[in-house]
């Protein structure tokens, strides 16, 4: 991790995605929803507003943070699911 515990440190000039295996665990005691560190992931929404210029600690900007990290958390790790297997059409599809 970067300094901030955000970015990998990487002198490489290629990007590539972390594997599984290359994420850090959440810290005893850190909130955790849906297996995200959720501060970590707070904090780093907040340096990507500063990154880009933004003032996070404005009116409109405040909550930013934690809405980046709660949407993140929900998209990257979606509830389990159940195929179910498809019918013939004309087929009913309860068996």
């Amino acid at each position: 991790m970067g300094a901030n515990g955000c970015v990998p440190d990487n002198s490489a000039t290629t990007t590539r995605l972390a594997a599984a295996s290359d994420l850090p665990t959440p810290r005893p005691g850190a909130l955790v929803e849906r297996g995200v560190d959720v501060e970590a992931a707070e904090r780093c929404a907040r340096d990507l507003l500063l990154a880009l210029g933004a003032d996070p600690d404005v009116e409109g900007l405040r909550d930013t943070p934690r809405r980046v990290a709660s949407t993140y958390a929900e998209l990257l790790t979606p509830a389990p699911f159940t195929l179910v297997p498809s019918h013939r059409p004309g087929e009913s599809a309860r068996t």
